[in-house]
């Protein structure tokens, strides 16, 4: 998704606007106008997580696999708290790295970093 590509989406602060119950083909569009050009919203967490991102590929697994415990926070280009690998530069989220630190999800990791 976008977030390989170097973009977190961020939420619009006046709301997220109709539920999938309320509006079904375009649910929770935010109330912020378009969300696109002058209209986005980001979280401010920018950068690549993978090497090649227009290309499919297991690195990502693999980078949790090998260099996951060595990730460093940090305060990123956007203003947000992010994660770094010092080997290459690649980041990572918070939300990322806490599948390694799960027995269930780390067996998930191996499998698909060995694939």
């Amino acid at each position: 998704g976008g977030h390989a590509f170097g973009k977190s989406h961020g939420a619009c602060l006046l709301g997220a606007g109709p539920n999938p119950e309320e509006q079904p083909l375009n649910p929770w569009p935010g109330l912020c106008g378009t969300g696109r050009g002058i209209d986005t919203f980001t979280s401010g967490i920018e950068g690549q997580w993978t090497t090649f991102p227009f290309q499919w590929d297991n690195e990502y697994f693999k980078l949790l696999r090998d260099d996951g415990f060595d990730y460093e926070l940090i305060t990123g280009p956007g203003g947000a708290k992010q994660w770094r690998n010092p080997n290459n530069g690649l980041l990572m989220l918070t939300t990322d790295l806490a599948l390694i630190y799960d027995e269930g999800y780390m067996d998930m990791v191996e499998l698909f970093a060995s694939s």
